[in-house]
Parts: structure tokens; sequence; C-alpha cells
């Protein structure tokens, strides 16, 4: 046998050898992307389980709170509404239960206070006479009350929600 052939049997021989190890090479490797990238798929997909879950249970929690702050402003109504119907009944419409000076002050107490005035409030009785009777002063505590207990729920709604995550 010619040295030649001999040769050229080894060096194809080799050649096929490093063909196979090679393509075992790039075989396991895509064979290992491949499973990286099911692993990623899977942690993308468990991380929008998870993300879902959260939103579900905010919104649930939401929900909740909205609900106790629907039922706790519909009695602040009806306790208002209440107030409002004994005020008549339990006052006499005295007029001079404050006088006109100290309507007067109590209309231009904030002015100073750089808090800006109620939107919709109608303009200050500072005529002379303008007194309010112990009629109005119950209807505005009555109303100072709602609104007080109003925001009071509000906030306290709020404080709940970041309170319990």
């Amino acid at each position: 046998m010619p040295l030649t052939l001999l040769l050229n049997r080894y060096v194809l021989g080799a050649l096929a050898f490093g063909l196979a190890c090679a393509g075992s090479f790039f075989w396991g490797h895509h064979t290992a992307y491949e499973a990286s990238l099911v692993r990623q798929q899977a942690a993308i997909i468990a991380a929008q389980k998870a993300a879902d879950k959260a939103i579900a249970d905010a919104q649930a929690r939401g929900d909740a709170l909205q609900t106790q702050l629907q039922a706790a402003l519909g009695k602040n109504a009806q306790l208002l509404k209440e107030k409002q119907d004994a005020i008549p009944i339990l006052t006499t419409g005295r007029t001079q239960c404050f006088s006109a000076q100290l309507v007067g002050v109590l209309d231009t107490g904030a002015a100073g206070s750089g808090v800006p005035e109620t939107p919709g409030k109608p303009a200050p009785e500072n005529a002379p006479g303008a007194a309010a009777s112990d009629r109005d002063v119950a209807t505005y505590v009555a109303a100072a009350q709602s609104q007080y207990a109003e925001c009071a729920g509000r906030l306290n709604a709020l404080i709940d929600w970041f309170a319990t995550k």
C-alpha cells in the first residue's frame, strides 16, 4: 500500500473524527441553549403569574375598602339627614345666637390665612343685622361634622390601602 494512500486514510479518519467531535460539541451547546430558553420562558411565565396574582389581590383589597367606604359614607349621609330633620324641630330660630359682628368675624376669619375660598360658597352677609340663628349654627355644625366624617373615612381608607400590602 502506498504511503500517500495510507496517509489519506489517516487524514480522512482524523478529519471524520474531528467533524464528529465538532458536531457533538455544537449539538450539545445547541441543546443547552434550548434548555436555557425553556428555563427563561418558565421564569417569565412564573413572573407574569405572580404579577397577575398581585394585581388581583390589590384589586380585591381595593374593592373591599371601597365597599367599606361606601357603607360608611351611606351611614354618614343618613346621620346628616336625621340631624337636618331634627334641627328645625329642636331649634327656635333665635336670631341673636351669633351677633352680626361675630358672623362678620367668622365670615372673614380665613381671608388672611392663605386658604382659598371654597368654590360655590355664597358671599358672606356682612350687612348690619345679619346675625346667625341657633338653627343656622346647628345646620352648619351638622354639615361640618358630616364633611369631617367623610374626609376621615376617605383618609382612613387610603391608610388601610397602604398599610395592608
